[in-house]
């Protein structure tokens, strides 16, 4: 069976979530081949991860790592062509690019939600309004649906009205080392923190709201906030610590 990515979450992300999701899959699914990609991420390119895929004698392409703009125009001229050559089984899309997933005529299209956020809570930023456009076209034309939980399974239905017999629901794994419950427990008993992961940029995790939202708790019972993938902090969060009296209390 020759399952088929595409490139976009490799050119939007140079990690994350999303991107780790799909470099699992493949590294998955090593038994299938030509898996096509294009290479902009860390996952993909001049790292040990990189390496991984290069074990599992993955088709992946490397021909542009440019300019963002740049990448995806060239990216997606050259991805049209295959899917238009049909020379795969499914094609499971990596984001929600209509235009590009359009082009995929008469192969089943696989899938995954990880999450109807914009869909339930930013239908007023016109900035997002494309993106959600693009999705329910996506699902509606999907034959199969993944979503990483029930909840956001229950949300698919609500919003868009799909079959739930078309959704299945297949929650996250991870390919980190094993650690043993009392490991985990004792851990968190040494520490008394709040852990906060990903990217800080923006409305994507709120995360200037966090810290204005905890600043009582953090002070009250003397906890730390940790942070944790994305970064180091800028200036202008250094700042807001500051002035919350956080400096020494966010790490």
């Amino acid at each position: 069976m020759r399952v088929l990515y595409d490139y976009q979450i490799f050119i939007e992300q140079k990690f994350g979530g999303i991107s780790r999701y799909f470099f699992e899959l493949m590294k998955g699914l090593q038994g299938y081949d030509d898996i096509i990609i294009s290479d902009f991420n860390i996952y993909l390119s001049g790292s040990d991860y990189a390496k991984e895929l290069e074990q599992c004698k993955l088709n992946i392409w490397r021909e542009f790592t440019g300019r963002k703009d740049l990448a995806r125009f060239i990216n997606k001229t050259i991805f049209k062509k295959v899917l238009q050559s049909e020379k795969y089984d499914i094609y499971h899309p990596t984001y929600y690019n209509w235009p590009l997933v359009s082009h995929c005529k008469n192969k089943p299209l696989v899938i995954t939600i990880h999450d109807m956020i914009d869909e339930k809570f930013h239908t007023n930023i016109p900035s997002l309004q494309n993106l959600i456009e693009q999705r329910k076209r996506i699902v509606n034309r999907a034959d199969k649906i993944i979503a990483v939980s029930e909840s956001t399974r229950n949300d698919i239905i609500e919003a868009y009205g799909i079959k739930a017999d078309k959704i299945s629901v297949v929650y996250h794994g991870n390919s980190l080392n094993t650690i043993s419950s009392e490991q985990a427990e004792l851990s968190i008993k040494q520490r008394s923190y709040i852990l906060f992961i990903g990217n800080r940029k923006g409305i994507h995790k709120n995360f200037t709201n966090l810290v204005k939202a905890t600043v009582s708790i953090l002070k009250k019972e003397n906890l730390k906030l940790v942070c944790g993938g994305g970064g180091d902090f800028t200036e202008k969060e250094k700042k807001i610590f500051y002035e919350l009296g956080l400096e020494n209390s966010i790490s």
